[in-house]
C-alpha cells in the first residue's frame, strides 16, 4: 500500500468515527444533554415543631440539635469571668417553642450562607451579614441579654472554653440523654402542624 492509499484509509476511518460521534451527540441532545438523572426539588419545612411525619420530624430535631451544638462550640465558648457564658444555649431549649423557632430559622440562614453552588463570589458576604446582624442578636433573645462587654471587644476577663459553664456543668453532663428522652416522647401537635401540611400540599401539587 502506497503512502497515498494509507493516508486515504486513515481519513476514511476518521470520517466513520466523526459520523458515529455525531450520532451520539444527537442522542444526548434528545435526552436533555446529560446522562445524569434530573433532580426534583420539593419544598420541605425545617422547623421540627411544624412537621407531622414522624421520621422527618425526628430528622429535623437531630439536625437542629447538631446546629445548636455548633453554636455552643463557637459562640458559647466565650466566658466572661470564670463561669459566665452569655451566649451558651443550655439544655432544655427544645422545650421552648419560641427558642426552637428562632434557632431553626438561624440554622437555615446559616446553611444558605456557608455553602455555594460553585460561584466563587457567593456565600461570603451572606455569612458576614449573618454574623454581624443576625446571629448574636438572635442568641441574645434565646439566652437572655448580655450585660457584659460585647464578644468582639477586648477585655481582660474574656476567655474561651469548650467545656459547659461551671454553673450549669452538672445539668449539661446529661444534655444528650435529656434530649433523647424528649425525642422518645415527642408528638406533633395539630395546632402547630395543620397549617404546614396544608401549605405543603398546595405548593408541592404538580401543575399540568
Amino acid at each position: 500500500m502506497s503512502d497515498i492509499e494509507a493516508a486515504e484509509a486513515r481519513i476514511e476511518a476518521l470520517e466513520e468515527q466523526v459520523v458515529e460521534l455525531t450520532g451520539l451527540l444527537a442522542e444526548l441532545a434528545k435526552s436533555g444533554g446529560s446522562s445524569r438523572k434530573e433532580t426534583t426539588w420539593r419544598l420541605s419545612p425545617f422547623n421540627p415543631l411544624v412537621i407531622a411525619a414522624p421520621a422527618l420530624r425526628q430528622g429535623a430535631w437531630l439536625r437542629l440539635y447538631d446546629f445548636v451544638e455548633l453554636l455552643n462550640a463557637t459562640f458559647g465558648t466565650q466566658r466572661h469571668g470564670p463561669a459566665v457564658a452569655p451566649l451558651y444555649i443550655t439544655a432544655g431549649w427544645w422545650e421552648n417553642p419560641l427558642a426552637v423557632m428562632h434557632l431553626a430559622a438561624l440554622c437555615e440562614a446559616w446553611v444558605e450562607a456557608c455553602v455555594t453552588t460553585g460561584d466563587p463570589l457567593a456565600g461570603g458576604h451572606d455569612m458576614l451579614w449573618l454574623l454581624q446582624d443576625r446571629a448574636v442578636p438572635l442568641l441574645q433573645q434565646v439566652c437572655g441579654p448580655v450585660s457584659q462587654p460585647a464578644w468582639g471587644k477586648r477585655s481582660d476577663n474574656v476567655s474561651f472554653s469548650l467545656e459547659p459553664p461551671v454553673g450549669t456543668g452538672a445539668q449539661e453532663k446529661y444534655r444528650r440523654a435529656r434530649f433523647e428522652d424528649f425525642l422518645a416522647g415527642d408528638e406533633p401537635l395539630p395546632a402547630r402542624t395543620t397549617f404546614m401540611v396544608r401549605v405543603l400540599d398546595e405548593l408541592n401539587t404538580p401543575v399540568d
